[in-house]
C-alpha cells in the first residue's frame, strides 16, 4: 500500500506534529507492504512570509498534491483545529475526495470554537461531509471525541501518541540530595513555565535545595531567562534552548522529577519521553494527561496557573522517601503502552 502523509515540513517546522511525523517514518520504514511517504503540507514560515508569498507558496504546494495525489492508494491528513489549517486541509481533504482516494483524517489538536469559518453554515456543512467520506477520523482525546461527534455527527476513533524506545537502559530514579527538576517543552506562557520559576522560588524561600533546568524554544525564553536573573534563586535554573537529542537524553538521565504544568494539552510528547526513562511525573490534569495516569498513583497532578499547587507537588518528593521509585517504576511500565509497535498495530488497523 502507497500512502501520502501530510504534515508540517520536517526540515523547517518542529513541534508535536513533526515528532508524530518521524515517528511514522521510523515505524514503518523498511516495510516492504507499506510505502509512506510525507508530503509537506506546510512549511513552518507562515509568520515570517508576506501575504503575496504565503498565497503563491500555498497554491504552489496544492498543486504539487494534485500531482502527486493519484498514485497513492490511501491519504493521511495530519491537521490541527485553527482556522488556517482547518482550511487548507480541507482543500487537501476535498482534492483526495474528488480523486477517488481513500483518506484518513487525524487530528491532533485545537478546538471546534478556535474555527471562526465553522460559523459560516456552508463551510461548516462542507467540512462534516469530508469527515463522514473520509475512512476514519482520529483524535487524541476524550474531549475531542465527544466534541466532534457532537458538532459535526460524525464516527471517531482515538488514537494516542507513540514515542520510539529509549537510547540507552532508562533506571528507576531514587531520592538523591535535591530535587533536579527538568521542564522540557515550548518555551511560552501556556505551558505554565512562569508557575514554576516562580514555584522554585518559593521552593528557596523554604529552604529546600533543587535545580530547575529548562529545555525547550519559544517566545517567552529572554522573558523566563529575565525573571531567573531577578529572583533569589537565580543561579538554581539553568536554560539550554533547543534540546537534540543527546542533549535530551542527558538531561533525563541527569533529572529525577519532570513536571509539565500547561493550561491545556493533548498528549505531550515530552510527558511520554520522561516516562520511558523512568521519570517520576508531576503535570496538570489537562488534555489526554488524567486518561492515561492517575493522579496519586501514576503521576502528581497540580493545578493550572497555581505555583503553590507546584509548591506542594514537589515537597511531596521532599516527604516521601519512597515516592521517586514509586512513581518512576509507574512511568517506566505505563510507557509501554505507547511504543512504535502498538503505533503500527493502530495505523495498520486505521489504513485498513
Amino acid at each position: 500500500m502507497k500512502i501520502l502523509v501530510t504534515g508540517p515540513n520536517l526540515q523547517t517546522s518542529n513541534g508535536g506534529q513533526v515528532t508524530h511525523l518521524n515517528n511514522m517514518k521510523n515505524c514503518f520504514e523498511g516495510d516492504a507492504s507499506i510505502a509512506l511517504n510525507i508530503f509537506p503540507s506546510s512549511d513552518g514560515l507562515y509568520d515570517s512570509e508576506g501575504k503575496f508569498k504565503k498565497v503563491l507558496r500555498s497554491i504552489c504546494t496544492l498543486f504539487k498534491f494534485i500531482l502527486l495525489v493519484r498514485y497513492y492508494d490511501l491519504i493521511h491528513i495530519n491537521t490541527t483545529l485553527d482556522n488556517r489549517s482547518s482550511f487548507r486541509d480541507l482543500v487537501y481533504s476535498t482534492v483526495a475526495y474528488l480523486f477517488r482516494k481513500s483518506y484518513v483524517i487525524q487530528i491532533h489538536g485545537g478546538t471546534v470554537d478556535r474555527v471562526g469559518f465553522f460559523r459560516i453554515k456552508l463551510f461548516a456543512f462542507l467540512y462534516k461531509f469530508i469527515l463522514k467520506k473520509s475512512k476514519k477520523v482520529l483524535v487524541l482525546t476524550n474531549v475531542q471525541l465527544l466534541e466532534i461527534k457532537s458538532f459535526f455527527s460524525v464516527e471517531v476513533i482515538i488514537v494516542r501518541n507513540f514515542i520510539p524506545p529509549p537510547l540507552c537502559e532508562p533506571v528507576v530514579k531514587r531520592k538523591t540530595n535535591q530535587l533536579k527538576i527538568l521542564f522540557l517543552s515550548r518555551i511560552e506562557a501556556g505551558k505554565g513555565i512562569f508557575e514554576l520559576i516562580e514555584a522554585c522560588s518559593k521552593l528557596y524561600e523554604k529552604g529546600i535545595g533543587f535545580e530547575l533546568h529548562v529545555a525547550g524554544d519559544g517566545p517567552c525564553l529572554n522573558n523566563c531567562i529575565n525573571l531567573a536573573n531577578n529572583i533569589n534563586c537565580g543561579d538554581n535554573i539553568h536554560f539550554y534552548g533547543y534540546a537534540d537529542e543527546k542533549l535530551k537524553l542527558d538531561l533525563f538521565n541527569m533529572a529525577n522529577v519532570f513536571v509539565l504544568p500547561s493550561y491545556s494539552e493533548g498528549l505531550p510528547y515530552s510527558v511520554l519521553e520522561a516516562m520511558s526513562q523512568g521519570l517520576p511525573i508531576v503535570v496538570t490534569p489537562v488534555g489526554a494527561i488524567p486518561e492515561i495516569l492517575i493522579d496519586g498513583d501514576e503521576a502528581i497532578f497540580v493545578e493550572p496557573k497555581n505555583s503553590d499547587s507546584l509548591v506542594n507537588a514537589l515537597e511531596c518528593f521532599i516527604k516521601n522517601n519512597d515516592l521517586f521509585k514509586e512513581l518512576s517504576t509507574v512511568s517506566l511500565i505505563k510507557s509501554k503502552d505507547f511504543t512504535l509497535k502498538k503505533m503500527r498495530e493502530v495505523f495498520c488497523s486505521a489504513w485498513n
